[in-house]
């Protein structure tokens, strides 16, 4: 009768633990499964003739990017963080129905709004280990013709 109760003693304590672990690794599965799906990868072909010809930090490339961003304005839009570039540039992936392309924008830390929040912190560790869909993101645009400037005005978050 003793061993009986020992033996089920046992397979209590080691049952919790494994139970636990399997509940945890479907919990994470769950998880990467929502995300992957509310949050696809980028797959576009760029149409644009001026996206090809130029690269993102030329000037020909900055202006039609802000126009079409001006034009497309109302459309649902995804943003991917491409990555740092340098201690004022980060490279983003844009995608919408009229867009797919690679933004250069500026990380200006007086035109971040609410002190910059999560985008201080990024570009203070330049980007490492970040990668993913953007959200809440929001640009103000210069209006110089010499040099079009992007400005990241806002991200709420990043899912990494």
């Amino acid at each position: 009768m003793k061993i009986n109760k020992i033996r089920d003693i046992v397979l209590v304590i080691i049952g919790i633990p494994i139970g636990l672990i399997c509940l945890i690794i479907i919990l994470y599965i769950s998880i990467i499964g929502y995300w992957s799906i509310r949050y696809p990868d980028p797959s576009c072909t760029n149409t644009n003739k001026i996206f090809n010809e130029y690269i993102p930090p030329s000037n020909e490339y900055k202006t039609e990017l802000i126009r079409l961003l001006k034009k497309t304005k109302k459309l649902e839009t995804d943003y991917w963080f491409g990555g740092y570039i340098d201690s004022e540039h980060i490279s983003i992936f844009i995608q919408n129905d009229s867009l797919c392309v690679n933004g250069y924008i500026t990380v200006n830390k007086h035109k971040l709004k609410n002190d910059g929040g999560f985008m201080t912190h990024l570009m203070t560790v330049k980007g490492a280990s970040y990668n993913g869909p953007l959200t809440g993101v929001e640009f103000e645009f210069s209006s110089a013709e010499e040099n079009p400037e992007i400005f990241l005005t806002a991200v709420e978050d990043i899912i990494d």
